[in-house]
C-alpha cells in the first residue's frame, strides 16, 4: 500500500533541518520533533549543536516563524 507518507523522507540530520528551517523562515512542529528525535537519540554534531544556537537566536529575534500548537491539532 503505497500512502503519501511513504513517499516523504524525514531529514536525516540536524543540519537539514536546520537549512530548511533558514530557507523557509518557517520551523513546523514535525521539524521540531524531528530535532527533538535526533537529540534524544544522541545523533548529532557539535556543528549541529551550533546551528541549533543559531535557530535559536533566529527564533528569539522573531526571525523564524512558528507552527501554532492548536493549529496542528485542528488539521
Amino acid at each position: 500500500m503505497n500512502t503519501s507518507l511513504d513517499s516523504v523522507t524525514l531529514p536525516s540530520s540536524i543540519q537539514e533541518i536546520v537549512e530548511q528551517v533558514f530557507r523557509s523562515g518557517f520551523l513546523s512542529l514535525d521539524q521540531e520533533n524531528r530535532i527533538n528525535e535526533l537529540l534524544f537519540q544522541r545523533r548529532y554534531s557539535e556543528a549541529d549543536l551550533e546551528l541549533l544556537d543559531c535557530l535559536t537566536l533566529a527564533l528569539l529575534n522573531h526571525q523564524i516563524e512558528t507552527e501554532k500548537r492548536s493549529a496542528a491539532k485542528a488539521a
